[in-house]
Protein backbone atom coordinates (compact mmCIF):
# COMPACT_ATOMS: atom_id res chain seq x y z
CA UNK A 1 0.00 0.00 0.00
CA UNK A 2 1.63 3.49 -1.04
CA UNK A 3 1.19 6.46 0.69
CA UNK A 4 2.16 8.62 -1.52
CA UNK A 5 -0.76 11.41 -2.90
CA UNK A 6 -1.50 11.31 -6.24
CA UNK A 7 -0.69 14.19 -7.69
CA UNK A 8 -3.86 16.97 -8.31
CA UNK A 9 -4.94 17.46 -11.83
CA UNK A 10 -2.57 20.46 -13.43
CA UNK A 11 -4.92 23.40 -14.73
CA UNK A 12 -2.18 24.61 -16.55
CA UNK A 13 -1.08 23.88 -19.75
CA UNK A 14 1.80 21.55 -20.53
CA UNK A 15 2.89 23.93 -23.53
CA UNK A 16 3.26 26.06 -20.78
CA UNK A 17 7.10 26.60 -19.22
CA UNK A 18 7.54 25.91 -15.83
CA UNK A 19 7.60 28.96 -13.06
CA UNK A 20 9.43 29.23 -10.04
CA UNK A 21 7.52 31.49 -7.43
CA UNK A 22 8.65 34.81 -7.10
CA UNK A 23 9.39 35.15 -11.15
CA UNK A 24 7.21 37.23 -12.68
CA UNK A 25 5.06 36.00 -15.95
CA UNK A 26 6.61 36.50 -19.53
CA UNK A 27 4.25 37.02 -22.47
CA UNK A 28 5.38 33.91 -25.10
CA UNK A 29 3.97 34.57 -28.52
CA UNK A 30 4.74 31.89 -29.39
CA UNK A 31 1.97 30.08 -27.91
CA UNK A 32 -0.59 32.47 -29.44
CA UNK A 33 -3.52 30.16 -31.06
CA UNK A 34 -1.67 27.08 -29.37
CA UNK A 35 -3.57 27.78 -26.20
CA UNK A 36 -7.49 28.36 -25.48
CA UNK A 37 -7.89 31.95 -24.27
CA UNK A 38 -4.14 33.14 -24.33
CA UNK A 39 -3.35 36.68 -25.10
CA UNK A 40 -2.49 37.58 -28.71
CA UNK A 41 -0.58 40.74 -27.81
CA UNK A 42 1.89 42.15 -24.69
CA UNK A 43 -0.54 44.43 -23.84
CA UNK A 44 -3.38 42.44 -23.68
CA UNK A 45 -1.18 39.76 -21.60
CA UNK A 46 -0.05 43.33 -19.29
CA UNK A 47 -3.45 44.39 -18.62
CA UNK A 48 -4.75 40.61 -17.79
CA UNK A 49 -1.84 40.63 -14.95
CA UNK A 50 -2.79 44.21 -13.88
CA UNK A 51 -6.54 42.97 -13.10
CA UNK A 52 -5.30 39.99 -11.43
CA UNK A 53 -3.42 41.76 -8.90
CA UNK A 54 -5.89 44.52 -8.38
CA UNK A 55 -8.07 41.36 -7.67
CA UNK A 56 -5.60 39.74 -5.23
CA UNK A 57 -5.39 42.66 -3.42
CA UNK A 58 -9.11 43.32 -3.33
CA UNK A 59 -9.35 39.69 -2.27
CA UNK A 60 -6.71 40.51 0.43
CA UNK A 61 -8.09 43.57 1.80
CA UNK A 62 -11.52 41.94 2.51
CA UNK A 63 -9.88 39.06 4.05
CA UNK A 64 -11.23 36.75 1.44
CA UNK A 65 -7.92 35.36 0.79
CA UNK A 66 -5.57 33.35 3.07
CA UNK A 67 -6.26 30.31 5.15
CA UNK A 68 -5.28 31.68 8.42
CA UNK A 69 -6.71 29.49 11.02
CA UNK A 70 -7.98 27.17 8.98
CA UNK A 71 -6.76 23.67 9.39
CA UNK A 72 -6.35 21.21 6.61
CA UNK A 73 -9.55 19.62 6.20
CA UNK A 74 -11.53 22.63 7.24
CA UNK A 75 -12.09 24.70 4.33
CA UNK A 76 -15.26 26.99 4.37
CA UNK A 77 -16.02 26.44 7.64
CA UNK A 78 -14.37 29.45 9.45
CA UNK A 79 -17.45 31.10 10.66
CA UNK A 80 -18.05 27.33 13.02
CA UNK A 81 -13.80 27.63 13.35
CA UNK A 82 -14.59 30.77 15.55
CA UNK A 83 -17.64 29.54 16.88
CA UNK A 84 -15.62 26.48 18.30
CA UNK A 85 -12.64 28.62 19.45
CA UNK A 86 -15.13 30.81 21.29
CA UNK A 87 -16.44 28.16 23.36
CA UNK A 88 -12.98 26.24 23.61
CA UNK A 89 -12.15 30.27 25.20
CA UNK A 90 -14.61 30.05 27.75
CA UNK A 91 -13.86 26.74 28.46
CA UNK A 92 -10.49 27.74 28.94
CA UNK A 93 -10.73 30.20 31.04
CA UNK A 94 -13.66 28.39 33.48
CA UNK A 95 -10.65 25.49 33.78
CA UNK A 96 -7.79 28.14 34.73
CA UNK A 97 -10.13 30.00 37.36
CA UNK A 98 -11.04 26.42 38.99
CA UNK A 99 -7.38 25.12 39.29
CA UNK A 100 -6.43 28.72 40.64
CA UNK A 101 -9.51 28.17 43.55
CA UNK A 102 -8.26 24.60 43.86
CA UNK A 103 -4.32 25.58 44.57
CA UNK A 104 -3.02 23.44 42.33
CA UNK A 105 -1.88 26.27 39.54
CA UNK A 106 0.03 29.70 41.24
CA UNK A 107 1.01 31.60 38.39
CA UNK A 108 3.91 33.69 38.26
CA UNK A 109 3.02 36.79 36.00
CA UNK A 110 -0.06 37.29 33.66
CA UNK A 111 1.85 35.83 30.62
CA UNK A 112 1.71 31.98 32.43
CA UNK A 113 -1.83 31.94 32.65
CA UNK A 114 -2.44 33.24 29.23
CA UNK A 115 0.35 30.16 27.98
CA UNK A 116 -2.06 28.17 29.89
CA UNK A 117 -5.58 28.94 28.63
CA UNK A 118 -4.26 28.71 25.35
CA UNK A 119 -2.65 25.20 25.89
CA UNK A 120 -6.50 24.39 27.38
CA UNK A 121 -8.36 26.30 24.20
CA UNK A 122 -6.02 23.83 22.35
CA UNK A 123 -7.22 21.08 23.81
CA UNK A 124 -11.09 21.75 24.16
CA UNK A 125 -11.46 22.94 20.87
CA UNK A 126 -13.68 20.54 18.83
CA UNK A 127 -16.60 20.32 17.34
CA UNK A 128 -19.53 17.97 17.98
CA UNK A 129 -21.17 15.72 15.48
CA UNK A 130 -24.76 14.77 15.06
CA UNK A 131 -24.02 11.63 15.98
CA UNK A 132 -22.24 13.44 19.04
CA UNK A 133 -18.86 12.42 18.44
CA UNK A 134 -16.45 14.85 19.11
CA UNK A 135 -14.06 15.95 15.86
CA UNK A 136 -10.77 17.89 17.30
CA UNK A 137 -10.33 21.43 15.35
CA UNK A 138 -6.07 20.81 15.53
CA UNK A 139 -4.01 17.56 14.84
CA UNK A 140 -3.56 15.11 17.26
CA UNK A 141 0.41 15.98 17.48
CA UNK A 142 -0.42 19.86 18.48
CA UNK A 143 -3.48 18.45 20.82
CA UNK A 144 -1.19 16.25 22.72
CA UNK A 145 2.05 18.84 22.72
CA UNK A 146 -0.42 21.06 24.59
CA UNK A 147 -1.96 18.34 26.95
CA UNK A 148 1.71 17.60 28.00
CA UNK A 149 2.42 21.17 28.83
CA UNK A 150 -0.91 21.63 31.05
CA UNK A 151 0.04 17.55 32.53
CA UNK A 152 3.53 19.63 33.19
CA UNK A 153 2.07 22.93 34.78
CA UNK A 154 -0.43 21.46 36.87
CA UNK A 155 0.74 18.18 37.96
CA UNK A 156 3.17 19.09 41.29
CA UNK A 157 6.60 17.36 40.96
CA UNK A 158 7.13 15.10 44.05
CA UNK A 159 10.30 16.46 45.88
CA UNK A 160 13.39 14.48 45.57
CA UNK A 161 15.90 14.48 48.09
CA UNK A 162 19.29 13.51 48.08
CA UNK A 163 21.49 12.94 51.33
CA UNK A 164 25.14 12.91 50.17
CA UNK A 165 27.53 11.37 53.32
CA UNK A 166 30.58 13.65 52.57
CA UNK A 167 33.35 12.56 55.21
CA UNK A 168 36.28 14.77 56.46
CA UNK A 169 39.35 13.24 55.20
CA UNK A 170 40.18 11.91 59.02
CA UNK A 171 37.34 10.55 59.45
CA UNK A 172 38.18 8.28 56.59
CA UNK A 173 41.82 7.58 57.45
CA UNK A 174 40.82 6.34 60.48
CA UNK A 175 38.02 4.40 59.43
CA UNK A 176 40.95 2.50 57.60
CA UNK A 177 43.36 2.85 60.55
CA UNK A 178 40.66 0.83 63.05
CA UNK A 179 41.42 -2.59 62.69
CA UNK A 180 38.61 -5.25 62.20
CA UNK A 181 36.85 -6.63 64.73
CA UNK A 182 37.62 -10.42 65.11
Amino acid sequence: MSTSKTPRPRRRSPLLPTRRPGVPAVWHPELVGKIRGYPKTQETFDRKQAIMRQQILLYNAEGITGRNGVPDGWAGKKALINEINAASEADAKAAVDELEELGRFEPDNVESRAILEEAFKVVYAEKHTPEEAPVPLYAVKDRLAAMKMIWEVVQKKPLSRQEVGVTKAEDFLAALAAKPAE
